[in-house]
């Protein structure tokens, strides 16, 4: 990303490992645990308060605004999408090139998202259902073939 050579990542990861990582435009479709809310009062805390909470016994953890029951910002079965769900399939509309990198492309919505790309790469070790419609498919870890693009572009690691 801070190369140029992206836009920047759609990720289903609820870690936070890529912003961590130091990218900037990170679409957490799935949500994230930085933060947790009631779902009483939308009240929004930090992710460490619902931890702090449920190892001092409180389960659920409760709001300390309203004592509504408090949850992670991430997208449970049957939740509806996050926003930024919607705001990466803005931005992949029409996109020149998409590449997915470890991913199964079999968790919906999310496994359509190659579909609003004009190309797709895909780098998976396991075979998904948009292999027919890639361009080139890397059978390979991902950490494998970014090491080896980054050194054949000169790029530090």
């Amino acid at each position: 990303e801070k190369l140029g050579y992206i836009e920047g990542v759609v990720t289903q990861n609820v870690d936070g490992l890529h912003r961590k990582a130091g990218s900037e435009k990170v679409w957490e479709v799935h949500g994230h645990f930085r933060t947790c809310h009631c779902m009483k009062c939308a009240v929004s805390y930090p992710f460490d308060l619902l931890v702090n909470k449920f190892n001092c016994n409180q389960n659920p953890p409760l709001c300390d605004a309203c004592s509504g029951v408090l949850r992670p910002d991430v997208v449970l079965f049957e939740d509806q999408m996050s926003e930024d769900f919607f705001q990466a399939s803005q931005a992949l509309s029409g996109c020149q090139l998409m590449v997915v990198s470890g991913c199964s492309l079999q968790v919906y919505p999310v496994a359509n998202l190659p579909r609003l790309a004009r190309r797709l790469v895909i780098i998976n070790r396991e075979n998904t259902p948009w292999g027919s419609q890639a361009e080139l498919i890397l059978p390979y870890s991902t950490g494998q073939v970014f090491r080896d693009l980054m050194t054949e572009l000169g790029e530090p690691l």
